[in-house]
């Protein structure tokens, strides 16, 4: 998807919009968004507060995997996510999904049946470039149905 559009559906969603998230870079094999440093994401102390940084790891790797010209034929459905917390975090943020040709060669076989599963991890990164946190996000893979 071309970054103005994604830029245009973050807005569409007003929980996202509110966080001000914007895209950074979209690619098929690159998803790099931005977190602003706002009081709507700052708590009293001027830390980020984890569910925003959450969602911002998280919506990276959901709009890597929804945009990857490769899974076209195929449903992505978010299964799960998980975050593990590293650093306290101040500031803006950015998350940095990617996504390599061994990873859609997995992520189209399928284990059983019609579908497969696909871990994608997301780096979140402050200012200066320090890990404040590590996403993965579970999804399943199959194809669409035909109609």
């Amino acid at each position: 998807m071309r970054r103005t559009h994604l830029d245009a559906v973050l807005r569409s969603v007003p929980y996202i919009a509110s966080l001000g998230i914007a895209v950074v870079k979209s690619s098929a094999d690159e998803v790099v968004l931005r977190l602003p440093d706002t009081h709507f994401v700052s708590g009293q102390k001027g830390n980020v507060h984890s569910s925003a940084l959450f969602v911002l790891g998280e919506l990276a790797a959901t709009l890597l995997l929804k945009g990857h010209p490769g899974l076209a034929p195929y449903e992505v459905l978010l299964k799960g996510t998980t975050i593990d917390y590293r650093r306290t975090p101040k500031g803006s943020a950015t998350a940095t999904a990617k996504f390599d040709e061994l990873a859609l060669s997995n992520a189209t076989t399928p284990m059983s049946g019609d579908k497969t599963s696909h871990k994608q991890s997301v780096a979140i990164t402050d200012e200066q470039g320090q890990v404040l946190a590590a996403v993965e996000t579970s999804f399943t893979v199959r194809l669409k149905a035909k109609h």
